[in-house]
Parts: C-alpha cells; structure tokens; sequence
C-alpha cells in the first residue's frame, strides 16, 4: 500500500492477517501471543508470529513513518495444534501449553480461565484429549 495523506496505513497484524488469508492459508498468533493474550505470560515479540496450515515462510513489512519495519514468521503446524484457536477454551489450553509443566501450576491455571462462563469452563474440562498429559491431569487435579 502506498500512503495517503490523512489514510492511516493499517497495523502489523492487519498486514499479517491479510497475507495469510491471501495464500488460502488459516492463521492462529502463536502460543506465546496467547500466554500474553491470557495473562499467564509477560511475552512480547515486535514482529508477530503464526502458526498457519501451510508450509512455513516468513515475509517483510517494509517500516514507514507510523510504525517500525519487521519480519513476519509464519510456521507450519499440525491441525491438532491449529484447532486449539477457535474458542477461549482453545486459546487458554494453548497458552498453558506454551509455559510448559515446569512453570504450569494451579495459578497459572486459574489466571488462564479466570474470565471463563460455565460453557467454556465445561469445554476446557471436556479437552483433555487436545492437550499434552502433563497440562491434563493438573486440569483434573485443580478441578472444581
């Protein structure tokens, strides 16, 4: 895009975002996008990250005056690890994931689904089988 006078160039994710749905791709930020997103993380990255269901690539964004130059990754991954987005269920499992289980504890849980309503909280018991095991027995063990 070429800027206008008194048109604001759109942001970084916008950009991603439109790249990614360009190529027929889906596109998810990553885990650690999420475990910020959560709460459960104090993770930044300028330049954001996906996981998309494609072959992994990555391209630039040139800067300009609004806003800093950078080099958006986009990594291939499973569709195991791609459906874990579509619902805050989803992104509190992955968030979790993404502190591993030396750092995952019952805090970090109850901060990941703090703002849960009893469907989502019934749907993150209920996906046990798309998490790893270790973040799926410290479910069952600080349920309530």
């Amino acid at each position: 895009m070429r800027p206008e006078p008194g048109v604001p160039l759109p942001s970084i994710q916008e950009i991603a975002e439109a790249r990614i749905s360009s190529f027929g791709r889906t596109g998810v930020p990553t885990a650690g996008a999420q475990a910020r997103f959560q709460g459960v993380a104090d993770f930044h990255d300028s330049c954001p990250t996906y996981e998309v269901n494609a072959s992994s690539s990555q391209f630039t964004i040139l800067p300009t005056d609004e806003r800093p130059g950078c080099v958006v990754k986009l990594l291939s991954r499973v569709a195991r690890k791609m459906r874990l987005a579509d619902s805050l269920a989803g992104r509190a499992i992955k968030a979790l994931w993404f502190l591993g289980p030396s750092k995952c504890d019952l805090k970090a849980l109850d901060v990941a689904t703090r703002n849960f309503g009893r469907t989502d909280r019934a749907e993150f018991h209920n996906s046990h089988q798309w998490m790893p095991g270790w973040l799926s027995d410290l479910v069952h063990t600080g349920r309530r």
